[in-house]
């Protein structure tokens, strides 16, 4: 089944992530879509679509991880794992996702 993975394109930790699930993907299972080219989903997560079901946060991490098969589908064994204390880490991350973003040379746009 096809995977659709969204993410932030202007944060270098989702870009690095992507190029990361992309090297790993042997069967081609991911397409990826950044989330300012679906401006009307109102997203501020990474999301993975499989079929008609969204994986959102902490779920779409693991949902990314299940979908590269073997070892790292066995990181889909932490869905035991109460959504709100993995949600809770996927927040802590994210908030602090822009001390990865390098930072912009003088002169240069940020727009």
């Amino acid at each position: 089944m096809q995977l659709t993975l969204l993410y932030d394109a202007e944060c270098s930790l989702c870009e690095g992530a992507v190029q990361w699930i992309a090297a790993r993907d042997r069967r081609k299972r991911f397409c990826f879509v950044p989330l300012q080219c679906e401006p009307a989903c109102g997203m501020d997560s990474m999301v993975v679509r499989c079929g008609e079901r969204e994986y959102r946060q902490s779920s779409a991490v693991l949902r990314a991880a299940r979908g590269l098969g073997l070892p790292w589908s066995m990181l889909w064994l932490l869905m035991v794992v109460p959504r709100r204390f993995r949600d809770g880490w996927y927040r802590y991350v994210a908030l602090r996702r822009s001390a990865t973003r390098p930072p912009v040379a003088a002169g240069e746009n940020s727009a």
